[in-house]
């Protein structure tokens, strides 16, 4: 049986935008990790390169990088604690502990409650659970 996954794509982790390539966000549909996220740095993953020397001509070809085993993500977070079942994800921008609005991962469950996930500098997501 295989599995399917969610995903999502944004700028969110503040340590990886030096490479200025937006980070890829993963959740499996089933299966043991079912409900857990994966932040991932696309420079970790494979290099982009652009067509024509302009980074918005064309679409970017993606060539693999040599690395000494597998990417790993550059956080993983359970964003409803230990309470299991698929999350759907989206990338948008929400004002976290009444601060100014800053990236952050939308994930639910259910249509009534949305949890926003922001990646801190030390990578460590903080999240903020909201009922509707």
């Amino acid at each position: 049986m295989r599995d399917g996954v969610n995903v999502a794509v944004g700028y969110l982790a503040p340590s990886t935008v030096p490479s200025y390539k937006p980070n890829l966000i993963t959740t499996p549909e089933a299966g043991r990790n079912v409900g857990t996220v994966s932040v991932w740095n696309m420079a970790d993953i494979c290099q982009c390169d652009s067509h024509g020397g302009h980074p918005m001509s064309g679409m970017a070809a993606m060539h693999e990088t040599t690395v000494d085993g597998p990417p790993m993500p550059v956080t993983t977070f359970r964003p409803f604690g230990s309470r299991r079942g698929a999350v759907n994800l989206a990338t948008t921008y929400q004002r976290q502990l009444g601060g100014q609005a800053q990236p952050v991962i939308a994930a639910w469950q259910t249509p009534r409650e949305v949890a926003f996930t922001a990646i801190g500098l030390d990578n460590r997501p903080q999240t903020i659970r909201r009922r509707f």
